[in-house]
Formats: structure tokens, C-alpha cells, sequence
């Protein structure tokens, strides 16, 4: 998608490290340079249950399923996001594998 749209330069960088006193929120910012010269910026954040919930969808958990990871502590939710993504992973390299 990148080379369909022209984007010559591609960054991404931390802003902020997620810890107690910011309330466990990660951000990160991106940048774009495209082939005719323009710079596009973004920044976002992240939470534990903002990944979890994003990986879930990635592998079409049930609204009831995720509706549970609520309940989930940091430490397992930190676990539970772990676990997610090595299965979705596993699931890329096969169908990167089938192709």
C-alpha cells in the first residue's frame, strides 16, 4: 500500500514508555514523506485492554469473549496480549506459507 501511494520515507517513534505513573499508556507518533514532497504526522496511544481488545478482533473473538477481558488484571491482561500475538503471528506465517 505504501508504494501504491507514493510514501518514500516511513517513521515511527516512542513517545512515551508506558508505566504506573502515566497509567500504563504508551504513545507513539509516525511519519510519512510521500513522492510529491508532502509530511504527514500522527500520534497515538495505547492501553493494555486497548491491544488486547485489538488483537481479539484480529482473531474474531466473540463480543462475549471480549466483553470478559475486562475483567482481566494488568499482569494477565499483559499475558493474555502475549499469547495473542503469537498466535497471530503463527496464523500470518501460515497463510504467508499457503500463498
Amino acid at each position: 500500500m505504501a508504494q501504491e501511494e507514493g510514501i518514500k520515507e516511513l517513521s515511527v517513534s516512542i513517545q512515551q514508555i508506558p508505566s504506573i505513573e502515566n497509567g500504563h499508556t504508551t504513545i507513539a507518533s509516525a511519519k510519512a514523506v510521500t513522492s510529491d514532497g508532502s509530511v504527514l504526522i500522527d500520534v497515538g496511544d495505547a492501553k493494555h485492554m486497548m491491544v488486547l481488545h485489538s488483537l481479539a478482533v484480529q482473531l474474531n473473538f466473540k463480543d462475549e469473549d471480549i466483553v470478559k477481558l475486562d475483567s482481566l488484571t494488568k499482569q494477565q491482561a499483559s499475558q493474555t496480549i502475549t499469547e495473542l500475538s503469537a498466535k497471530i503471528r503463527g496464523q500470518r506465517a501460515e497463510r504467508s506459507v499457503s500463498s
